[in-house]
């Protein structure tokens, strides 16, 4: 038996340290293709499970995404959450995001595989939205990070549904877009990365004013969307999960897509960390300042701070964009902004 643990410990370790790759996510998945789908289905799988990728410089954790999380569990009792494990760093941005792209392709892949019928949601904020757009539609940033091709077709049909806050790979254009902001982000996406495809299960907020998605100058507009939107982003994906019963997917059928209104870095962490219902006291045992910013709170995270140093601190407002200003000049001035907020903590 002791030789049987040191075998299972041997193997974690080995696998836990190995780098993520694009490449072994894009393999043949033979429990998606097989007609006994139903029965494969692991008897530990949640009826719902929603991936979270949090902004740059929050802790690991889920972030302020947290509040709109909570009202989606608590439409849809059961569902378990996982936090996309990756740097969030704003330095190093290229590195940072490619990381965690691969990471998500990771988590995402893993899990439906494992749980082909429960309904599945991603959200993510800044740099947590693009990495969740990279994966799915295929990513990267010339002469800023690596570039890699959209996960399988036959992984991310069974995503129901998206949800982006200040995503900076905005395109002003985008049929999924929500909110004010008519400029594209300081990464915007271009067409061989679209995400139109997914636009029925997809929804992107952004403001005007927004320094990276909408190459603003405002650094409270990029902290403020739970606020202004957790409610309608959460009864988005309650009404997605209602629309596709478990059966539809054992079944082999998509999610429907029709819209309501018409490189990786060398090595990668960990791409799990599941927190199964009970989310806040579990968080709170892990990280403290891993519970984002919510009313009523008596926990501050960097990003509370940060939103409110740049309600009250005219600094902020006054770095605005010049005319002609590449868009690699808006994302130093936008990147400065959230590290000078950061650091008055």
């Amino acid at each position: 038996m002791l030789r049987s643990f040191l075998l299972q410990a041997a193997f974690l370790s080995v696998a836990m340290s190995a780098p993520l790759s694009f490449d072994s996510y894009n393999e043949p998945f033979p429990d998606r293709i097989e007609a006994n789908i139903v029965e494969r289905q692991a008897p530990s799988c949640p009826p719902s499970h929603l991936i979270i990728a949090r902004g740059s410089l929050e802790p690991q954790g889920p972030g302020q995404m947290i509040s709109m999380a909570e009202k989606i569990v608590a439409a849809n009792p059961g569902t378990t959450i996982e936090a996309v494990v990756y740097p969030a760093t704003i330095e190093n941005y290229g590195a940072s995001s490619s990381n965690g792209t691969a990471a998500v392709t990771a988590m995402l892949s893993s899990f439906v595989q494992r749980c082909p019928n429960a309904k599945l949601a991603m959200l993510g904020y800044s740099q947590g939205a693009q990495i969740i757009g990279d994966a799915v539609a295929g990513g990267g940033i010339q002469g800023v990070s690596s570039m890699n091709p959209p996960i399988r077709a036959d992984i991310s049909s069974l995503v129901d549904a998206m949800v982006f806050y200040g995503d900076p790979r905005h395109n002003a254009v985008a049929t999924y877009n929500v909110g004010t902001a008519k400029q594209d982000g300081v990464f915007s996406r271009p067409t061989n990365q679209t995400l139109d495809t997914f636009s029925g299960k997809l929804r992107s907020y952004c403001n005007t004013n927004d320094p990276f998605c909408a190459q603003g100058n405002d650094l409270a507009v990029h902290l403020a969307y739970p606020a202004e939107f957790d409610d309608a982003g959460a009864a988005f994906v309650n009404e997605r999960f209602q629309a596709q019963p478990a059966l539809a997917k054992s079944q082999g059928a998509p999610p429907s897509n029709s819209p309501p209104s018409s490189a990786q870095a060398d090595s990668a962490p960990p791409a799990v960390a599941l927190v199964r219902p009970g989310i806040k006291s579990q968080l709170a045992n892990s990280t403290a300042t891993a519970v984002a910013m919510k009313v009523g709170r008596d926990v501050e995270t960097p990003w509370a701070f940060a939103m409110k140093t740049a309600s009250e601190d005219e600094v902020v407002k006054r770095r605005e964009r010049a005319p002609g200003m590449t868009k690699n000049a808006q994302f130093e001035t936008a990147k400065k902004m959230l590290v000078d907020a950061m650091g008055r903590r």
